[in-house]
């Protein structure tokens, strides 16, 4: 396996840890996002229904940014879908209110969205365990081109310019601040002698 390719292989599969611990900020603003578009949609039917004398309209569009913020998740996706199939029929009247089916397609798309970030914590944990277990290969395959073919190349450095090759070899000791570790036990002192 090249450089490129290790670099790539290891840069993928960050992203994919990055995008998985990003996973809540995913959430809230597809939670947002699926919000925002619902009540767009939900005040254009509802003052078409009350310009109309619409009650049953009404009733079942009218919402707000605080209802649709304390709903839970299938709450807020089933009011979702409500909105957009109220929508659907009345497309033509919402047209005046500048709705269009281009913003009901956004709103299902948003909601689809949504459900999706919503039903995958299960396959989250497995795909981070996979992850976790695939990495240590990888750095494996850095660490073997690494010793392999970078260091040697860095050979002829060693007398023409030692700063750079020192330097290359600084950089190159791995720092693991994560973990700590204990202090090793200092072993207990031999009992005196009377």
């Amino acid at each position: 396996m090249c450089a490129c390719c290790i670099a790539h292989a290891i840069s993928n599969e960050f992203w994919k840890v990055h995008k998985q611990s990003d996973r809540r900020s995913c959430r809230a603003f597809a939670r947002t996002d699926l919000e925002d578009k619902t009540l767009e949609i939900a005040d254009q039917l509802a003052a078409l229904a009350v310009k109309n004398g619409d009650n049953d309209l009404l009733a079942k569009a009218q919402t707000s940014k605080s209802a649709l913020d304390t709903m839970q998740g299938n709450d807020l996706e089933s009011t979702a879908e409500r909105v957009a199939n109220l929508a659907n029929d009345n497309i033509a009247a919402l047209a005046a209110y500048g709705v269009t089916a281009a913003n009901v397609t956004a709103l299902n798309t948003a909601r689809t969205t949504f459900q999706g970030i919503q039903t995958s914590p299960r396959e989250l944990v497995a795909g981070c365990k996979a992850l976790t277990q695939s990495l240590s290969e990888l750095i494996a395959n850095v660490r073997s081109f690494f010793r392999n073919e970078i260091d040697k190349i860095m050979t002829p450095y060693k007398k023409s310019n030692p700063d750079f090759y020192n330097g290359y070899f600084a950089a190159r000791v791995i720092v693991n601040r994560a973990a700590s570790h204990a202090a090793p036990k200092k072993p207990a002192p031999p009992p005196p002698n009377p």
